[in-house]
């Protein structure tokens, strides 16, 4: 691989990683238990559209977060990534190595996600239901989080080793969620 395809394959990686950020960050604030109460006149008033926000905001992370770590030969993916960067000698062993520690303490949250992904939002199971396939992941919202901290570490421990750059991920959707809450608070007063 050309060192400006694995830019661009980069790039396509950090865009994922910050859409599924943004959106994370959107799903907390509307499904976390002490948001929820504070912005719960906001959100009744609105109930279908922030009923039908919740599920959208979710998939909108379930899903880069799914791509990221999927392992075909035909995207961009970590796994693919790093294979290449092996196979091309682009970093040192020793790095390899730490990227694919990271890789592996970020697999099994990644394996979580994939169930959900692949039974209840990819696909539909015909078979459980989608209380017994959340079940099935155990997966939390502190879990989201780690997993986006986690990999927003990986590509800037890889970055950093391969252009000495790093990318900042300090976009966020919280703060206008929030702000946009109260303002609908005040409205529905």
């Amino acid at each position: 691989m050309r060192p400006e395809e694995r830019q661009t394959f980069i790039k396509d990686l950090r865009h994922a990683l910050s859409v599924a950020g943004l959106n994370m960050e959107a799903w907390v604030v509307l499904t976390d238990h002490d948001s929820r109460s504070r912005h719960l006149r906001a959100m009744n008033g609105y109930s279908i559209f922030f009923q039908t926000s919740i599920n959208a905001h979710f998939v909108g992370m379930l899903i880069p977060f799914y791509r990221l770590y999927e392992n075909r030969s035909d995207t961009f993916n970590i796994p693919r990534l790093l294979k290449e960067l092996r196979e091309s000698g682009a970093l040192p062993t020793e790095k390899l190595d730490e990227l694919d520690g990271k890789y592996a303490a970020i697999r099994p949250l990644w394996v979580k996600l994939s169930i959900l992904r692949n039974k209840a939002f990819g696909h539909c199971n015909a078979v459980l239901t989608l209380r017994e396939i959340f079940g099935q992941a155990a997966i939390s919202q502190n879990q989201f989080r780690e997993f986006f901290d986690k990999t927003k570490d990986l590509l800037n421990t890889l970055t950093l080793a391969l252009r000495h750059e790093a990318h900042a991920f300090n976009l966020g959707s919280g703060d206008s969620l929030n702000r946009m809450l109260e303002d609908l608070g005040r409205v529905r007063e």
